[in-house]
């Protein structure tokens, strides 16, 4: 369906603007049809556009991402270690504290 010649169609300061406008009043069904028909193809090149943009953001941003990670997991690597140095000092100062207790009662 051809939409129909109006005033105000379009606008000389937005020159890729398109208005579309009802036939009577309160009649959208024919607008969002003209709108449909006006965008139906729109997105066929998208997903070129996208797989480029895909491509070229894995190529800059994944070394990053993947330099981001390796630092993380050496510091969770590094703070686990830390953790359990700290609780086997502490298990070992349990234990002697326990050793010496029952090594120093008189029965």
């Amino acid at each position: 369906m051809k939409e129909p010649d109006m005033p105000g169609k379009t606008m000389a300061h937005m020159a890729t603007a398109r208005l579309f406008r009802q036939n009577q009043r309160g009649d959208w069904t024919d607008v969002v049809n003209r709108v449909r028909d006006a965008l139906q193809g729109y997105g066929s090149g998208l997903s070129s556009i996208l797989t480029g943009a895909r491509r070229t953001a894995i190529q800059t941003e994944l070394p990053e991402y993947q330099a981001n990670v390796e630092g993380a997991l050496r510091t969770h690597e590094a703070n686990v270690q830390s953790l359990m140095n700290q609780y086997q000092a502490r298990w070992n100062m349990f234990l002697r504290q326990g050793t010496t207790r029952t090594t120093s009662r008189t029965v």
